[in-house]
């Protein structure tokens, strides 16, 4: 019984081949699911762009805790993407302890090349000496 019930509401097989030719769904099952499966597909689309305009509104390092010198905005700029520049300024190391944890750091991700790495232990060493 349930099977002459679906048959009758079941589309021809001439609609259906006329529904296909024109662009449109083999039945009504389709058509509900339809913007399901859109906005599925659009889902990861509109978390990355939600994830950008909150990485873009990020505030810049505050770079008055640090001393002008040679390598501040590099500083500012590579230790402050991943933490506060409190962090750097409550501590005092010699370069090779500078070293060493700048070394942690690009262990961890951080992105320094080789002159960058020259300028900030300097920086570092210099001023947050103990």
């Amino acid at each position: 019984m349930i099977r002459r019930a679906l048959a009758a509401t079941a589309m021809p097989a001439a609609a259906q081949q006329d529904s296909f030719a024109r662009g449109g769904a083999p039945d009504a099952r389709w058509r509900r699911t339809g913007p399901v499966i859109k906005l599925l597909l659009a889902l990861p689309l509109l978390t990355a762009a939600a994830i950008s305009v909150a990485v873009a509104q990020e505030p810049a390092p505050d770079l008055s805790l640090l001393p002008p010198a040679p390598g501040r905005e590099l500083v500012g700029a590579k230790c402050g993407t991943c933490h506060a520049l409190a962090i750097v300024v409550g501590q005092r190391r010699d370069r090779a302890a500078w070293e060493q944890a700048i070394d942690q750091m690009i262990g961890r991700g951080a992105d320094v090349s080789d002159a960058e790495y020259e300028a900030i232990t300097a920086y570092l060493g210099t001023n947050f000496a103990p």
